[in-house]
């Protein structure tokens, strides 16, 4: 059963099966599988986007699945570094990125592609 909670901390809690599944707080934060949210909004787990993604200010209507505005460095981060082990390393899925400190890597149906970086 589905059930409305609002607590005297002025949050609200939207909830089944006994477990809240959306928060409100009452400074405004939202979490989606989360009951303390600690951005505007904060989605704990997996997520699924049906059409296209916007990310910044200026995108407002995007152009294509995943479109980013950011300023200056601040673009695409990829944090954590992945090398494959060569060319057959049976890891990620055919369009995955990774990079390390020598290369940046796109995985391919023929496996995984790679670029030397240099310095400028």
């Amino acid at each position: 059963t589905g059930y409305v909670e609002l607590q005297e901390t002025n949050n609200l809690y939207l909830g089944t099966a006994g477990v809240p599944r959306l928060t409100i707080e009452g400074g405004g934060e939202v979490g989606i599988g989360t009951t303390s949210p600690g951005q505007e909004l904060h989605v704990q787990g997996d997520q699924y986007i049906s059409g296209q993604l916007g990310v910044g200010s200026g995108v407002l209507n995007p152009t294509s699945q995943v479109d980013i505005a950011g300023a200056g460095s601040s673009q695409l981060r990829l944090r954590i570094p992945f090398t494959p082990s060569g060319t057959g390393d049976p890891s990620g899925n055919s369009g995955d990125i990774a990079w390390d400190n020598d290369y940046f890597y796109v995985k391919t149906g023929a496996g995984w592609k790679r670029a030397a970086l240099s310095t400028f």
